[in-house]
C-alpha cells in the first residue's frame, strides 16, 4: 500500500512539472509511458524485457524534455540498491539525461528535478527498510511459532515419559510388595503348615485331628490367597 502511494506521490509530482511545458502529444505521451513502465515494474517479473523498456526510455529522455520531467516516477521503481548497498551505476544512469537538459533558461526546474529524484530516492530507501522490517517481523514470528510447537511437543513427550516412569516405579513397588509378601508371609505360614502336620504325627487323639484339619485348611487357603 506504501508503494502504491508513493507512486501516486511521484506522479503528482511529474504532473507538476509537465504542467509548466506546452501540454501537446508528447507530455501526454510521456505521462503514459511513464505510469504504463511503472505498472510494468509489478505486473511483469522477467527484469530483462523491463531493463529493456527503462534503457529505451531513458533515451526518449534525451530527445524530449517531457520525457525528462516523469523520471522521478521510474527512478523510483528502479533496482537503486543492491543488497543494502547504492547501486551507482544505476543512479547515475538515471541521472545521465540532465547533461542534455541543462540549460539556464530551465534551471530552477532542473534543480525542482533533481530535488525530485533525490526525494525518489529516499523514498525508495524507506520502502526497502520498511520490507527488510516486516521480512524480519515475519521471520521472528515463524521463528517463534516454530519454538512453540517445538517446546509443545517437548512439553508432551516428557508428560508421557513422566506417565511411562510412574507407571514402571508402580509396577517396580508392586512386585517389591509381593515379592516381600511371598518371601515373609509365605514362608511363615509354610512353617506353620509343616507344625501344624507334625503336631497331628504326634497327638493323635480324635479330638485334635478335626480342629488341626480346619486349621491347616484355612492355613493353605491362605497360602493360596497370597500367591
Amino acid at each position: 500500500m506504501n508503494i502504491l502511494l508513493n507512486d501516486l506521490l511521484l506522479l503528482f509530482i511529474s504532473v507538476l512539472f509537465l504542467i509548466f511545458e506546452e501540454i501537446d502529444v508528447s507530455t501526454t505521451t510521456a505521462l503514459l509511458c511513464a505510469i504504463i513502465l511503472a505498472a510494468t515494474s509489478y505486473l511483469y517479473s522477467d527484469k530483462r524485457w523491463t531493463s529493456l523498456l527503462r534503457l529505451c526510455y531513458l533515451i526518449l529522455t534525451v530527445w524530449n524534455r517531457a520525457f525528462f520531467y516523469t523520471l522521478p516516477l521510474l527512478f523510483y521503481n528502479a533496482p537503486l540498491w543492491k543488497q543494502k548497498e547504492l547501486n551507482i551505476p544505476c543512479v547515475l544512469l538515471y541521472l545521465l539525461p540532465m547533461i542534455f537538459h541543462l540549460n539556464f533558461h530551465y534551471l530552477g526546474f532542473d534543480l525542482l528535478w533533481l530535488l525530485a529524484m533525490l526525494f525518489s530516492l529516499l523514498l525508495k530507501q524507506q520502502t526497502l527498510s520498511q520490507q527488510q522490517l516486516e521480512q524480519d517481523y515475519k521471520k521472528q514470528r515463524d521463528t517463534s511459532r516454530e519454538l512453540a510447537m517445538i517446546l509443545s511437543e517437548k512439553n508432551k513427550n516428557l508428560l508421557i515419559q513422566q506417565e511411562q516412569e510412574v507407571r514402571i516405579a508402580t509396577l517396580n513397588e508392586r512386585n517389591r510388595i509381593a515379592r516381600e509378601i511371598h518371601d515373609n508371609v509365605g514362608h511363615l505360614l509354610s512353617s506353620a503348615l509343616l507344625q501344624i502336620g507334625a503336631i497331628q504325627a504326634i497327638f493323635t487323639q480324635e479330638e485334635l485331628q478335626e480342629p488341626l484339619t480346619n486349621l491347616r485348611s484355612t492355613i493353605s487357603t491362605s497360602m493360596d490367597s497370597i500367591r
